[in-house]
């Protein structure tokens, strides 16, 4: 019996624990504390005792102590990453620059 598979879901799992990963090793090496909440927290709980109940958001709520701030934006960027200011929000991402009406990759 074939079971079909969400390959658009699981995509979009593999990037978020890809970003998951980059984000962990950057913290890691550079000796910062943090904490994942949020959509991925809750989802990490859930695949543990009822896998199919999970659910996740398109992002990496985490915690961190403000006072690291500048440490962090310079630790994920060989890892790729940027830290912005977003409508209030500090927020590390891909910030690539696309033209109107191109896709994101």
């Amino acid at each position: 019996m074939n079971v079909p598979v969400n390959t658009f879901f699981e995509g979009r799992v593999d990037r978020l624990f890809d970003l998951a990963e980059r984000v962990e090793q950057a913290f890691s090496e550079a000796g910062i504390e943090y904490r994942v909440v949020g959509g991925l927290a809750a989802y990490l709980y859930m695949e543990e005792s009822e896998p199919d109940a999970g659910r996740l958001t398109k992002d990496i709520d985490i915690a961190v102590q403000r006072a690291d701030l500048r440490r962090i934006a310079e630790a994920v960027e060989p890892f790729g990453l940027q830290h912005r200011l977003v409508a209030g929000l500090d927020m590390l991402g891909r910030w690539e620059r696309r033209r109107r009406g191109e896709p994101s990759t």
